[in-house]
């Protein structure tokens, strides 16, 4: 009898949790997971959002490419282990993976099996690594999508 009560509470719990999931999964393909605004230094969680904080420094277009502030796009999505050394000017780790931008400003995706994705279009802007959207997918599997002066993560 405890056996099935524990089962049946068991399964539940699982049943909540992919309910939960699946909520979220449909939440930031309808509204997004950030919205920047070109040329603002005005970012939103999602498209819904009301409230705006501000990042750093505003993604810009140039040469139709849009470019977006790395640590500010690495913390919307959650990660928080993001820190800087001597020998880089940023260190992004998360999921098994580790982002690096040394001194020339190329970015390096690493993922400890000696498989490594080199990225050269980064600009500097105020101190901050700006990275160009499309490599978005390849560091952290956002899809960035361009509406009006909007730029949606998702």
């Amino acid at each position: 009898m405890i056996i099935a009560i524990l089962v049946t509470l068991y399964l539940a719990i699982i049943l909540v949790s992919l309910y939960m999931f699946i909520l979220k999964t449909i939440r930031v393909a309808k509204y997004g997971k950030g919205v920047f605004k070109l040329n603002s230094t005005k970012c939103k969680k999602d498209i819904k959002a009301k409230k705006e904080f501000l990042v750093p420094v505003a993604p810009f277009l140039e040469d139709d490419k849009v470019y977006l502030p790395l640590t500010v796009v690495a913390r919307l999505i959650g990660i928080k282990n993001i820190t800087e050394s001597e020998d880089y000017k940023l260190i992004i780790k998360f999921s098994g993976k580790n982002i690096k931008v040394d001194k020339d400003n190329i970015v390096t995706l690493s993922n400890g099996y000696n498989n490594r994705k080199r990225f050269s279009d980064v600009q500097v802007r105020n101190n901050h690594v700006m990275i160009e959207s499309r490599i978005l997918r390849d560091l952290f599997g956002i899809h960035v999508e361009i509406v009006n002066d909007n730029v949606i993560l998702r």
